[in-house]
């Protein structure tokens, strides 16, 4: 649920590293995949955590019983 973002985060970055990549590095449209794939990651993390607070303290999420 935390460590998730962040390593998709890393993968992004080390993907796009010259010197460790070499020629291997990402292209403009790869970069665009891995931002979209990043970002889903990121907001399924966000749901996720929402939903855990809110089935675990009813005062975090008002009207979470009605779910």
């Amino acid at each position: 649920m935390l460590i998730a973002p962040f390593l998709g985060f890393l993968l992004l970055v080390m993907s796009n590293n010259i010197q460790l990549m070499g020629n291997l590095r990402n292209t403009w449209w790869k970069n665009m995949i891995g931002a979209l794939g990043f970002l889903s990651i990121l907001c399924l993390s966000g749901v996720f955590y929402r939903s855990l607070l809110c089935r675990c303290k009813r005062l975090v999420c008002p009207g979470a019983a009605a779910w």
